[in-house]
């Protein structure tokens, strides 16, 4: 099927998400129960009803796709693996914050030009709050992965003051962000992981590990790396949602405190809701519908 006829579904002020592979995605879940109750919300019934559509999106059709956003004005898309760098090629302009990160998440249609934010970073802030508490119990944190989520994350946790440790299997994608002039403070608060031995002794002080990797998406997944060493009490965030992965089996029988990706899903789905709507968005509504969904499965 070609992508014009994917859209063909959709009508103008509907929204969706871009991903290659995107089967796993709950968003649609929680963005639908959100758009209802915002819908009901408007009791004199003028307030067009949005639907929220999963687009199944190959790397060398991005481009048709923002493309067609446009085309059938839709109010925006959420972005997921791999487009969040990419897509920046493709559009009008980015929110300070996206640009700073070289990565977008969400798409805002805004008198015909799309805009590029990334709600990922409060995403992220506000699930590490809600699942460990104060962020002043945080004093180091290891970051596995350096794609658009791990860029991200790294920038989310330089606000908030911590000390970094990044390691990417291909560990020259940092080295390359480290260098450039334009990310100082980066050269000043974050330490580049290269070796298995210095991943062993990084991740067995960190306060966090986050696997901000692709790792664990399918179930045959293994850890994101080998030299990994979790210890009690520490506290291990994955960014992956919909599975308990091989690396949160790893770090929870290590005694480590634990954490999937399902509140930072909300967290950032929230956000995003906001740019689409201006309306605050139902957190919990949206917990409820993914919660309901894992009941179900």
């Amino acid at each position: 099927m070609k992508l014009e006829e994917v859209f063909l579904p959709t009508h103008p002020g509907d929204v969706g998400i871009f991903g290659d592979p995107i089967e796993h995605t709950l968003s649609p879940l929680m963005q639908n129960a959100a758009f209802k109750t915002w819908q009901l919300a408007f009791k004199d019934g003028k307030r067009a009803p949005a639907l929220y559509h999963k687009f199944r999106v190959e790397p060398n059709q991005l481009k048709e796709a923002v493309a067609l956003v446009k085309k059938h004005q839709l109010r925006g898309v959420n972005i997921t693996i791999p487009h969040k760098v990419a897509v920046c090629h493709y559009l009008d302009a980015l929110d300070p914050f996206a640009e700073k990160v070289g990565c977008v998440n969400t798409l805002v249609l805004q008198s015909g030009k799309l805009k590029g934010f990334n709600t990922d970073g409060d995403g992220f802030r506000l699930s590490l709050e809600q699942e460990f508490g104060p962020k002043e119990k945080i004093h180091t944190a290891l970051v596995l992965g350096s794609g658009g989520t791990g860029r991200v994350i790294v920038q989310a946790l330089l606000k908030m003051g911590k000390k970094i440790g990044w390691w990417n299997r291909h560990f020259l994608k940092i080295e390359s962000l480290l260098k450039d002039k334009k990310n100082k403070e980066m050269l000043e608060h974050v330490t580049l992981i290269k070796s298995d031995k210095d991943l062993a002794a990084a991740s067995a002080v960190a306060d966090l590990v986050v696997n901000a990797t692709p790792v664990g998406l399918s179930p045959e997944d293994g850890m994101p790396a080998s030299s990994l060493h979790f210890r009690e009490g520490q506290c291990v965030f994955d960014v992956i949602y919909h599975r308990e992965t091989r690396f949160m089996q790893e770090a929870k029988a290590a005694g480590s405190r634990v954490c999937g990706g399902l509140s930072m899903l909300v967290h950032q789905g929230a956000r995003s809701f906001e740019l689409w709507t201006g309306a605050p968005a139902p957190r919990e509504v949206m917990w409820k519908a993914l919660l309901e969904s894992f009941q179900q499965a």
